[in-house]
């Protein structure tokens, strides 16, 4: 990404709290990974495990956004996402509404974020296959110039060309389909 006028880092801190109040509205695009459900993303940092929530409403009752360890997009570091062009919720099952609450898309839309990509699915993110379409995905928004949903398509056929099979990557979700992540720029 840094190539294509990003500046690329990753964030390697204990809460994901503090990379809504430190990080989230000065960066134009984010990759979330890890496991996940409807409405909610497990992340490890280090040795701990840090959760990311669409809303309260997504939480287990008796928790509280902000608190052990569990941010939410709804919580005012995230609030300030207005800036962000395009974030890639990559995880099982993170385009899906949970039985209380709001999507992980659904939130990022609500704090102004312009474009998102989640699955529907099952998802494969640690083997060659997620390798090769996390590369070709972004390769295609940046370097190609095609838009999220375009560059989802290109990615799905080049495993499709190498692999004969998807493993999940089938089941992207887009919102906002038409954004382009060429030329570098923050969202509106």
């Amino acid at each position: 990404m840094g190539a294509h006028g990003y500046s690329a880092f990753r964030a390697n801190v204990s809460t994901l709290t503090a990379i809504g109040d430190s990080y989230g509205w000065d960066d134009a695009v984010w990759a979330f990974y890890g496991h996940a459900n409807a409405g909610l993303m497990q992340m490890v940092v280090g040795t701990a495990d840090t959760y990311l929530y669409a809303n309260q409403a997504s939480l287990p009752s008796g928790s509280t956004c902000g608190v052990s360890k569990a941010a939410c997009l709804s919580t005012p570091g995230f609030t300030k996402l207005h800036d962000v062009r395009f974030m890639l919720f990559g995880g099982c099952h993170t385009a899906n509404v949970p039985s209380s609450g709001i999507s992980l898309q659904q939130g990022a839309y609500n704090v102004g974020v312009d474009s998102s990509l989640a699955f529907s699915d099952y998802i494969y993110p640690n083997g060659a296959v997620w390798k090769l379409w996390n590369q070709t995905f972004f390769t295609a928004t940046t370097s190609g110039g095609q838009t999220v949903l375009a560059a989802g398509a290109t990615a799905e056929d080049a495993v499709w060309a190498k692999y004969h099979l998807y493993e999940g990557v089938t089941s992207a979700v887009v919102w906002g389909s038409s954004t382009k992540l060429k030329p570098a720029a923050y969202g509106s």
